[in-house]
């Protein structure tokens, strides 16, 4: 995890701030490289207090993606999630993805981006990704089933994501089978 994910994970983690020197300490660096990573995070639109007496406190996050934020977020992971990377535009997650499993890139590997540009859907069929309008990701897996058996993982991911955002939320979606999430009758990919 890098420094700025630990920083976030940390002013998360507390309720009254986080001092310089616990991080510092924390981290193996000196307070000067906290203070300028914070610097970095605060010119990302991250609204960071710093008190003499009650360290640094998180106050507000920007309305972006942001690599070391979700992993911040995310907190240790075993596979998926351990590895992610955030483009402005891209023309598919899933164009990244494929070129990352050719170099050979570790399983667990998460793409997002803020639009794309070819978005595709089951098919090959074209899918719009506007940015702010949805969340726009792939998942590098590297299953050890059966050819026949990976349809398996559409149906395990569209469960999977109907429970997360029902428990999340509080909003129950329904899945239009194999791939599709209905949010209010609105369809959403699960794949």
């Amino acid at each position: 995890m890098s420094i700025d994910a630990q920083i976030l994970t940390a002013l998360r983690a507390s309720t009254g701030g986080v001092s310089g020197a616990e991080l510092a300490e924390e981290l193996g660096v000196s307070r000067a490289a906290v203070w300028a990573r914070v610097e970095e995070l605060r010119s990302l639109g991250y609204d960071i207090e710093a008190s003499p007496h009650n360290g640094y406190r998180l106050l507000d996050v920007p309305d972006v993606l942001h690599a070391d934020d979700l992993l911040s977020r995310l907190g240790r992971t075993g596979v998926i999630g351990r590895d992610i990377r955030v483009f402005q535009e891209t023309t598919s997650t899933n164009d990244v993805i494929e070129k990352l499993a050719r170099d050979s890139v570790k399983e667990g590997v998460v793409v997002l981006a803020e639009s794309q540009t070819k978005g595709r859907g089951r098919l090959g069929r074209k899918w719009m990704s506007l940015a702010g309008k949805g969340l726009w990701f792939s998942v590098l897996l590297r299953p050890q089933l059966r050819p026949q058996a990976v349809t398996q993982l559409t149906i395990a991911s569209a469960t999977a994501l109907v429970r997360a955002i029902r428990d999340q939320t509080g909003v129950t979606p329904e899945i239009k089978w194999p791939n599709d999430i209905l949010i209010h009758g609105k369809k959403w990919p699960a794949y």
